[in-house]
């Protein structure tokens, strides 16, 4: 906790949508046990499509600071879930060797920046 009795110890998180500053998810507080001077730790909420955020937080769920990297105009990106539809081979050695391939066949492998280009 901030030990810091005049903000009464309350820290809302939320994630927006950087151009728009649209909510993504509902703003959410943060757990007093969670909340340090220098950090904070909360659960991301779900995201329906790849895309990058802005994190907002607030001392009283009512005005809100940006907090991101100034050279960028988000602060977290999620990315798509990808869906398994094959792999192959679907069977081998547990000691196999090296060199081995294994191709994985779905949708939602797509990297919407160049962060995952080396993929």
């Amino acid at each position: 906790m901030l030990d810091r009795p005049h903000l009464k110890d309350h820290l809302w998180a939320r994630l927006v949508d950087p151009t728009s500053k649209q909510e993504l998810a509902a703003a959410a507080e943060v757990a007093p046990e969670l909340l340090h001077v220098d950090s904070l730790s909360w659960t991301t909420p779900a995201a329906r499509a790849a895309q990058e955020a802005l994190l907002q937080i607030s001392l009283n769920n009512q005005d809100w600071v940006d907090v991101k990297d100034p050279a960028a105009d988000s602060s977290f990106g999620y990315y798509a879930s990808p869906h398994v539809t094959a792999i192959s081979p679907s069977y081998g050695h547990v000691k196999a060797a090296k060199g081995v391939t294994v191709e994985l066949s779905g949708t939602g492998f797509e990297c919407f920046d160049d962060t995952c280009s080396d993929l």
